[in-house]
């Protein structure tokens, strides 16, 4: 809603004539007398980042809406993409080869060909897929007097028009070896497994159907169900072995790196890349990895995107490959990390971490940690990486002038072990002055009196000690203390 349509709001309000606008955009209004609070969340953070951009860089977005159709099926596939007609033959939208995807129908004859061979299942029409995200092409059916109100009032839909709007889209299948299929194309952002005929070699041959709908248009993705990510800095070549496929009858996939031995590759993945295998290779064949400039990496498989009507009898997987060890330096200044078994340095610099691809977890290893500058200091520590370590403190200390020993630096590392081996080092108490003024901190006596870090607090010189308190959740609260004082305590 621009300028105009504001005042028209206010008109329509006073009670004053309306006047029609040329021009429309939508815009959101907060208005409260007392505090508001927002939760800030992942998508909401999307979403004030996209708009922000729309409002600061309007050149980077998309000035039309964008249709892109990748098949990643296997060789000697074909997908092709139809709109349906209210009368005679579907439309030809756009087709896409395993070799050649996004490929536009090569003439107009192409377009009026026969396609309705395949009648429409009524199993295929899924109400579930529908949530409002339509075609923009069926949006413009609506006039402007339809689609916008200053009451806020929408256009009524008929179930005609709403059937024809999820069933618009469907997409042909045509894959060597099984029979024809044709399956709608979801309108929303989903992914839907389905399965292949006939069943072959005693197996059950699943693909997976993954629509991605965004502000600039459809991406429509057919693929196995097996994917790897390459989660790791380097490329990575990936291997499987001739004779299975060469024992079911299948044209063999990639090309072969050394001709003595029983395995073609198929993909190079690169770093931040997700591959997605062939059918075939997928459902038979064992794979090979060999990692490019460095020694381990771990294998993880994990459960593949969850599908609409998901069973965990039908496989669909995602193998990530990753880094067997970083480090997160959780610190708010620069740390240099060295391990002299492998002659690895590193420096990492405030909150960035790194990879190390070289060390043998299966054993202890010395890790160096060095601060270079911290109070105008040099500090250096160090701790013993071993299989069964979760946490550490970590004594740093230095051979300069700590004027008494009122400079000190303690530092804690956390290991964790979930999809790889995290070291993260941080400190568990860190003040930093943002005031703009000198700061000076005077402190009492603390120290945690239990596990559950319940904390105490008394004065230097007196031998009365205040009730405790938790140090593990944001709270307020008034000590009594020696000689009627009281101390105020904030966390």
């Amino acid at each position: 809603m621009n300028d105009a349509d504001a005042l028209e709001g206010d008109s329509v309000d006073s009670g004053l004539e309306t006047e029609g606008a040329e021009k429309d955009s939508t815009y959101v209004i907060f208005e409260a007398s007392d505090r508001i609070e927002i939760n800030v969340t992942p998508q909401s953070i999307l979403v004030l980042t996209k708009l922000h951009t729309a409002l600061t860089n309007p050149a980077s977005l998309w000035t039309e809406n964008v249709l892109i159709l990748i098949n990643d099926i296997m060789p000697n596939s074909n997908v092709t993409l139809l709109s349906n007609a209210e009368e005679g033959p579907a439309t030809v939208i756009m087709s896409s080869s395993y070799e050649h995807s996004d490929s536009l129908p090569s003439s107009p004859a192409s377009s009026n060909a026969p396609t309705d061979f395949f009648s429409p299942l009524s199993s295929d029409v899924d109400m579930d897929y529908f949530e409002g995200r339509f075609n923009t092409k069926l949006i413009k059916e609506y006039s402007s007097a339809e689609l916008l109100s200053p009451y806020m009032k929408f256009p009524i839909e008929t179930i005609s028009r709403l059937y024809k709007k999820i069933t618009d889209q469907r997409l042909r299948l045509k894959i060597t070896g099984f029979e024809d299929m044709e399956i709608l194309c979801p309108q929303r952002t989903c992914n839907k497994l389905h399965m292949l005929q006939p069943i072959k070699n005693s197996t059950r041959y699943y693909i997976i159907l993954s629509v991605t709908c965004h502000e600039w248009g459809q991406k429509i993705l057919l693929r196995s169900p097996l994917q790897i990510r390459n989660e790791t800095s380097y490329a990575i070549a990936l291997y499987y072995k001739k004779s299975i496929l060469e024992g079911l009858n299948y044209s063999l996939i990639g090309e072969s790196t050394n001709p003595f031995e029983d395995t073609n590759r198929i993909a190079i993945i690169e770093p931040d890349e997700i591959y997605n295998v062939p059918l075939i290779i997928a459902h038979h064949c064992r794979l090979y990895f060999q990692p490019a400039h460095f020694e381990y990496v771990w294998v993880v498989c994990e459960d593949g995107v969850p599908s609409f009507r998901s069973s965990k009898f039908i496989p669909k997987y995602l193998i990530r490959l990753l880094p067997s060890l970083s480090f997160h330096n959780r610190l708010p200044i620069a740390v240099e990390i060295k391990i002299p078994s492998i002659h690895f340095e590193v420096r990492i610099e405030a909150g960035e971490n790194t990879n190390i691809y070289y060390l043998n977890l299966l054993k202890g290893n010395k890790i160096i940690v060095s601060v270079p500058s911290y109070l105008g200091i040099l500090w250096s520590g160090y701790f013993n990486l071993s299989p069964e370590v979760e946490e550490k403190i970590v004594s740093m200390t230095t051979e300069q002038e700590t004027e008494g020993g009122n400079k000190q630096l303690g530092l804690n590392i956390k290991v964790e072990r979930r999809s790889l081996c995290e070291v993260i080092l941080y400190a568990p108490y860190w003040i930093i002055n943002k005031t703009g003024l000198p700061l000076q901190i005077r402190s009492t006596a603390f120290w945690p009196e239990t596990e559950k870090m319940n904390m105490l607090v008394k004065f230097r010189d007196s031998k009365v000690v205040s009730q405790h308190f938790p140090i593990t959740r944001n709270h307020e609260t008034v000590l009594r203390m020696d000689r009627g004082v009281s101390a105020y305590i904030s966390g």
